[in-house]
């Protein structure tokens, strides 16, 4: 079936842009598959706060036609060269949400996960976009036959089950951002929300097993739950990067664009004295949500996690990683995206840095190249 994320679309097109519109900027990534081979093209990112007549790194909220014009704007300025475009939906306004039920035929689960969604979805499902995708298959003889001694338990056991991921998504945000892309000149090609987007740029060459993404964005950080490389768990905190230059601006008597300039060229894991105590204690209330999240999982999969992935423009702030290690005791890295994607030499430092931030348009467009 055509959906957010279980079925790609064909492109003629060996180009692509992945778009990225975010509450504090617009990030977009060009690649192009080459001979079985990725490269960057060219990329580009915008601040949102100027057009909102606030500070750079600051959320906005910023109506459809600003958006627009904006993306009309980093499109021309960053050289993009094809029309054939993918988009990311925020995840914000999403839901995701993992159901476990009997094993029956496609054609039975296409009848039974509507009528089951209406227990998760707040809202009529004809005013959503619907999908879903099978992301484990058991059966449940091999961990309970111990405990059944009855005939009829040990029979019941044997029913094998799955573990299915549902999504929805508001069509009232499915449009929005159809009209705002089309009218910037671009072709939707394809939609999906931005969780599976980070989880394609983020965990290619990744053990598999339990590993966590902390999207930190400006106005709240994104938790995934990852294990076998599908979403078990997501959450949202509502305290994100901008915090941290809100208690920058408070503790030192700067404005917050001198706050935003201090939080991003300084280190933070080797800043001295206040400034790294007052920057730790900002993000105190995440790690706290983070490791309370981690603990609740663990209790019902007894997995240990892998490692943890920082991500988003919060992710990329120097020495964060090596803090948050220390506050979650699980090795932690920053997303490199573009891990396995050719770029230009003079680029690839500058890259690497910048990264996190575009770990969605990155993987939005590595998915439209996935059926080139």
């Amino acid at each position: 079936m055509a959906g957010l994320f279980s079925n790609f679309f064909e492109s003629k097109e060996k180009h692509i842009v992945g778009v990225d519109i975010g509450s504090s900027s617009i990030k977009v990534v060009q690649l192009y598959l080459k001979k079985e081979r990725v490269y960057l093209s060219t990329y580009g990112s915008v601040a949102l706060g100027p057009y909102a007549n606030t500070d750079i790194g600051r959320a906005t909220n910023l109506s459809p036609d600003k958006i627009q014009k904006i993306l009309s704007h980093i499109i021309s300025e960053s050289k993009i060269t094809t029309k054939n475009a993918g988009v990311a939906m925020p995840f914000g306004s999403s839901l995701l949400s993992v159901i476990r039920m009997p094993r029956v035929s496609d054609e039975e689960l296409e009848n039974i996960i509507p009528m089951e969604a209406r227990k998760y979805i707040p809202a009529s499902l004809d005013e959503v976009t619907l999908d879903w995708s099978i992301i484990s298959e058991y059966n449940n003889s091999s961990s309970e036959k111990e405990t059944k001694d009855s005939n009829s338990k040990k029979e019941e056991s044997k029913l094998s089950q799955v573990d299915i991921l549902l999504a929805a998504v508001p069509n009232e945000t499915i449009n929005r951002y159809q009209s705002i892309v089309k009218n910037s000149g671009l072709g939707v090609s394809f939609m999906e929300i931005e969780t599976f987007s980070t989880l394609r740029s983020t965990l290619r060459g990744k053990t598999p097993g339990s590993n966590v993404i902390i999207d930190i964005g400006a106005r709240m950080t994104k938790i995934y739950i990852v294990d076998g490389g599908a979403v078990r768990s997501s959450h949202i905190i509502n305290k994100g990067s901008q915090d941290i230059t809100f208690s920058i601006s408070k503790a030192f008597d700067l404005s917050v664009k001198e706050a935003e300039m201090v939080k991003r060229n300084i280190n933070i894991y080797n800043s001295k004295g206040q400034e790294k105590e007052v920057i730790s204690r900002s993000m105190d209330y995440i790690f706290s949500e983070v490791n309370r999240l981690l603990k609740n999982y663990q209790k019902k999969s007894n997995k240990p996690f892998n490692s943890v992935i920082l991500t988003g423009g919060g992710g990329s702030l120097m020495g964060l990683e090596k803090i948050s290690e220390e506050k979650l005791n699980i090795p932690v890295t920053k997303a490199k995206p573009f891990d396995g994607v050719e770029v230009p030499n003079f680029l690839k430092e500058r890259i690497d840095m910048i990264g996190p931030e575009f770990s969605v348009a990155c993987g939005v467009a590595l998915r439209g190249l996935e059926k080139s």
